[in-house]
């Protein structure tokens, strides 16, 4: 009888992470290119403003995506199916609905932590699977990951001697 249930609840899930996975792995190339856009962005800025004018209208451009994010979310709010769907279920029989403050209540918290508890088991082999079929992928992420992270020679000299003098 739950065996039914649970068959039908595990392979919404694989299908879910597998879409969500494959959409942010198509994304990597697009966040790459924004970013290389927005060196040649600005370094015309900087080019034709000088570099202090430059990096500030780069900073203002910025804040100005920032705050036109931020009032479209606090415009639309978090989405739902329906209005107020959340909360009907668990609202008191006379009065408005309160809605938590964080956002997520102590039933979202435990429904969340029991989806991804049920959900594990069944989406590590299918995640593992996904990086193995990138695996080209991930690995210039991770050699790119420590060429930017590593110290060069002098780095380490410098912190070598800050350390001997501390």
């Amino acid at each position: 009888m739950f065996e039914s249930i649970i068959q039908r609840a595990q392979s919404g899930i694989h299908s879910v992470v597998e879409t969500m996975l494959g959409k942010a792995v198509a994304m990597v190339p697009f966040v790459i290119a924004f970013g290389f856009g927005i060196a040649a962005l600005s370094s015309w800025i900087n080019r034709e403003l000088g570099a202090e004018l430059g990096n500030l209208v780069m900073a203002v451009i910025f804040a100005v995506i920032g705050l036109i994010a931020y009032a479209y979310t606090t415009v639309t709010g978090p989405e739902s199916l329906t209005a107020g769907e959340g909360y009907a279920e668990t609202a008191p029989l006379t009065g408005e609905p309160e809605k938590p403050a964080s956002g997520w209540s102590d039933t979202d918290k435990e429904v969340a932590a029991a989806m991804l508890s049920a959900a594990g088991p069944s989406a590590a082999p299918m995640i593992l699977r996904l990086i193995m079929r990138n695996l080209p992928l991930v690995m210039a992420i991770l050699a790119a990951v420590f060429v930017m992270t590593r110290q060069t020679e002098e780095q380490s000299a410098s912190n070598a001697e800050a350390g001997a003098d501390a």
